[in-house]
């Protein structure tokens, strides 16, 4: 199977994408590539003899889709029905084979390979390669999850993100949440005020505004990716991490970081769906 280009897949299943699967966020990851050749080949066999396959003069594609979450987070879970939605969708046509727990690299990475054109498509929370995209990231710039999807969905969010398509030549499906609001945890000591946190030497993803706002806490911050932030932690690479509730959990930072301050920070939006 060739590639699909980027303005077939806006084609066939931009619409569906934005509308279905990937507009329910999460986190997740995957092992083994998630599309099922079998029910597609069926699917397509099925339209194709009813006369209803529309699809077919558009040729058979494969997009390699890469995201960091472990097997069992929602991002896995929902990357997965993505997958199925678009076989299903494009009568088998369109194929999405999904690469989760950092496969194919750390989330910056995978959007440098995006932009490049080497893959098709990842989900994450890095906006390194469109600056005005971390005006999102900023902290405390809101106060409850309604605040954060009325944020997202505004004028200003699809402006943002059309001026990244335009220097990037990519295509971002939607902004959502990324799994909740942010906390800390860390192998020292609490943290019940801004104070607590200096010395502490604080894992970041490397995304600008969140090592600003540790550094203006008085913390150091050291970038560790995030399919090692487990094995980091636990070896004192770095003293504490911030993340969602939800991704804490599935890499089990929570137990290789100590406790954990319930301070609710920031809350990262997701590139639910970046296409080149």
């Amino acid at each position: 199977m060739k590639k699909i280009s980027r303005r077939n897949f806006l084609k066939v299943s931009g619409a569906m994408a934005a509308a279905g699967a990937l507009a329910a966020c999460g986190g997740s990851g995957a092992s083994t590539p998630a599309a099922s050749g079998a029910a597609s080949t069926s699917t397509a066999a099925s339209a194709a003899a009813a006369g209803e396959d529309k699809f077919a003069s558009l040729g058979d594609f494969t997009m390699t889709v890469g995201h960091a979450q472990p097997e069992g987070n929602p991002r896995f879970v929902s990357m997965e029905q993505f997958a199925a939605d678009v076989a299903e969708a494009t009568n088998g046509h369109v194929k999405i084979e999904v690469y989760g727990n950092g496969q194919l690299g750390t989330e910056k990475e995978m959007l440098e390979q995006v932009v490049a054109g080497t893959v098709q498509g990842m989900r994450g929370g890095q906006f390194d390669f469109s600056p005005r995209l971390l005006m999102f990231t900023l902290p405390f710039l809101t106060n409850t999850r309604a605040q954060v999807t009325a944020l997202l969905q505004s004028d200003l969010a699809q402006k943002v993100c059309a001026e990244a398509e335009g220097e990037t030549g990519t295509v971002i499906i939607n902004l959502c949440d990324a799994g909740g609001y942010r906390q800390f945890s860390n192998s020292k000591h609490p943290i019940k005020a801004p104070a607590d946190l200096k010395g502490l030497k604080m894992r970041t993803n490397g995304m600008k505004t969140i090592d600003m706002t540790f550094q203006a806490m008085g913390a150091t911050t050291t970038t560790i990716p995030y399919s090692d932030l487990y094995m980091g932690l636990k070896t004192g690479v770095a003293d504490g991490q911030e993340n969602p509730w939800v991704k804490s959990q599935g890499m089990k930072q929570l137990m290789a970081g100590g406790g954990v301050a319930l301070i609710g920070i920031t809350l990262v939006p997701l590139l639910s769906g970046l296409f080149g």
